[in-house]
C-alpha cells in the first residue's frame, strides 16, 4: 500500500525526535512531517500531525458552552480544544476565545467540571495544509481542478478547489464548490485533525507533505450513524490491534451486524475489517477481514492508514482511540 510505505521511516523519525525531546527536558512535543500519497481520483486522508499548543490551563468556571480558563492564550482566535482529563478526556471540539473565556462549538457543561484541564491548539487550515497557491491542481473551472472535501458534521461534505485566476492569474484563490466569482479566505477554513478528508485528484499521482506536532494522548472520535470519515490521528505504529477500536466499536458474530473499519488500499479501493465477537462465551473472538467466515487475522499487522472510514451500524457514539504504547516516551 502506497499510503503505508513511509511508516517504518516515520517510526525511526519519531524515535529520534524522542531523544531530542529528552535532551530538551521534554519541554516540547516532537514535531516532524508526513508525506501522504495522493493518487488519481479519490483519496481518503487524515491529518496525523497537529498544530502547536497555544495554552494548557484548568477550567475555573463553566456556563453552558462558555468555559473560563485560569489562563488566556496570547491571541483571541479559533482553536482546537482538547479535554485532557476526567470524564471527557480525549474529547476534541473547536472553540472561540476572548481573553480567558472560550465558547465551545458544543455544550459540554454536563460532563466538564471546574478543575478539568484543557489544551488549546492552533488549528490547521485549508491554506496551511494545501497551500496558497496550492500543491494540488488548480483550474479556471471547478471541473478541471482537484477537490478537497471536508466533513460538514451532518453526514455530508463541504468541497473546495483552487481557482487559477483569469489572464495572468488575476484573482486566483480558493473557492467553495459551486462558487463562480471571488474567492474565500482559506486561512479561516479550519481542519480538525479527527476528521478524514477526501481529495479528488484529477491529474497524475501526487504527494502532500504535512508538518506539525505529534499527539501523544488519547483521542475521542465522534461517530454518527453509518459512514464516518476519520483520521487515525497517530502518525506511526497504530494498528487495528493497539488502537482500542475493538473495545469501542460494535462487534458481532456476523459481519452484517458489526461496525466496519475501511482502510484505503492505495489502488482506489478499501480493505474492510470487522470485529468478530466469537462463539459461545466469546471463544475465538478477534478481527476479521470483510467476507471472512472462519478464524481471525493478526490485527497487529494491519496498520491504520492516515484516513479511514468507520461504518457505525448503531446510534451516534464516541470511540476512544489510544496512541501506541511507545508514544509515552516521546
Amino acid at each position: 500500500m502506497k499510503m503505508n510505505s513511509l511508516k517504518t521511516a516515520a517510526i525511526i523519525g519519531l524515535s529520534a525526535l524522542a531523544i531530542s525531546s529528552a535532551a530538551a527536558q521534554t519541554v516540547s512535543r516532537p514535531v516532524g512531517y508526513e508525506t501522504l500519497e495522493i493518487n488519481q481520483q479519490f483519496n481518503t486522508i487524515g491529518l496525523r500531525l497537529v498544530g502547536a499548543t497555544a495554552l494548557t490551563s484548568t477550567i475555573s468556571a463553566i456556563s453552558g458552552a462558555d468555559i473560563t480558563l485560569a489562563g488566556a492564550p496570547s491571541a483571541d482566535a479559533t482553536y482546537i480544544v482538547e479535554v485532557d482529563d476526567n470524564a471527557l478526556a480525549g474529547a476534541v471540539v473547536t472553540g472561540d476565545s476572548v481573553g480567558s473565556t472560550v465558547t465551545l462549538s458544543e455544550d459540554l457543561s454536563a460532563s466538564l467540571a471546574v478543575g478539568d484541564t484543557i489544551t488549546l491548539r492552533e488549528p490547521q487550515t485549508l491554506a496551511s495544509v494545501f497551500g496558497d497557491p496550492t500543491v494540488l491542481t488548480a483550474s479556471a473551472a471547478e471541473a478541471g481542478a482537484d477537490l478537497v472535501s471536508i466533513p460538514d458534521g451532518s453526514g455530508g461534505f463541504t468541497t473546495y478547489y483552487f481557482f487559477s485566476g483569469s489572464f495572468g492569474g488575476v484573482g486566483a484563490g480558493w473557492r467553495e464548490s459551486g462558487q463562480t466569482s471571488g474567492t474565500i479566505d482559506a486561512t479561516a477554513v479550519n481542519l480538525v485533525y479527527t476528521d478524514g478528508m477526501v481529495i479528488t485528484n484529477r491529474g497524475a499521482d501526487n504527494t502532500l507533505v504535512v508538518t506539525g506536532s505529534v499527539k501523544t494522548t488519547p483521542t475521542t472520535l465522534g461517530l454518527t450513524t453509518q459512514f464516518n470519515y476519520v483520521s487515525s490521528v497517530y502518525p506511526a505504529g497504530s494498528t487495528l490491534e493497539n488502537s482500542n477500536l475493538s473495545a469501542q466499536l460494535t462487534g458481532s458474530a456476523a459481519e452484517a451486524g458489526a461496525d466496519l473499519v475501511s482502510l484505503p488500499d492505495g489502488a482506489g479501493g478499501f480493505d474492510t475489517y470487522f470485529f468478530f465477537s466469537g462463539g459461545f462465551g466469546g471463544a475465538g473472538a478477534g478481527w476479521r477481514e470483510s467476507g471472512q467466515t472462519s478464524g481471525t487475522i493478526d490485527a497487529t499487522l494491519v496498520e491504520l492508514t492516515p484516513g479511514m472510514i468507520i461504518t457505525n451500524r448503531g446510534e451516534d457514539q464516541n470511540a476512544d482511540t489510544i496512541p501506541p504504547s511507545f508514544y509515552a516516551n516521546l
